[in-house]
């Protein structure tokens, strides 16, 4: 008799075993088939550029971007870096935020801010004219060269020729601002 109650309690144990085995494996086909399917989205994922105008034709995709891409971008980004005034700036660094990598969003903001704050204190405008880009593609950098004009209450205050570098990084076939900031004419000059 305890014999018979020991051999069903064993049959009975193996029996919810068996159907908790079951239902594991189904779950586990039922993952790999929602990450195989996710990967397939992330893959297919569409990247929608806005910037201002675009002059030449350009290549983005999942792993890869085009110099003529990176060189338009970096056009768009130090026009509202460097093409401000005490009243649009503010619009400017919303829109470029949401171009910057996370990892540099919180330094990057807070010296936009402070840039901000000493652009309203003294009432600077500021046009950047490029002369020339040297685009690194493969490092995600690109060089910019141009004349800085600075004016205070609409008066020309000075002029002089600036250079700056922002670097890049590219992920799910997005570009995102890693860094911006001035460079020497030498820094310039080296690949």
């Amino acid at each position: 008799m305890k014999a018979d109650i020991v051999i069903g309690n064993y049959n009975q144990a193996i029996e919810w075993r068996n159907r908790f085995l079951f239902a594991a494996i189904g779950m586990l086909i039922l993952n790999v088939a929602q990450a195989f399917s996710i990967y397939q989205l992330i893959a297919r994922q569409k990247t929608i550029v806005v910037p201002a105008t675009f002059h030449r034709e350009f290549l983005i995709g999942e792993h890869k971007v085009s110099d003529s891409y990176l060189e338009q971008m970096s056009q768009y980004f130090s026009s509202l870096l460097l093409n401000v005034t005490p009243s649009t700036f503010g619009s400017h660094i919303e829109n470029l935020l949401q171009h910057v990598a996370s990892e540099h969003y919180a330094d990057f903001k807070s010296n936009l801010i402070n840039q901000k704050q000493e652009i309203e204190k003294k009432g600077l405008s500021t046009s950047f004219y490029i002369s020339n880009f040297k685009v690194y593609r493969k490092a995600l950098v690109v060089k910019l060269r141009g004349e800085l004009r600075i004016m205070v209450a609409n008066a020309a205050m000075q002029s002089k020729s600036n250079t700056y570098q922002i670097e890049y990084v590219h992920r799910h076939g997005r570009l995102y601002i890693k860094n911006f900031k001035e460079i020497s004419k030498e820094e310039f000059e080296r690949a």
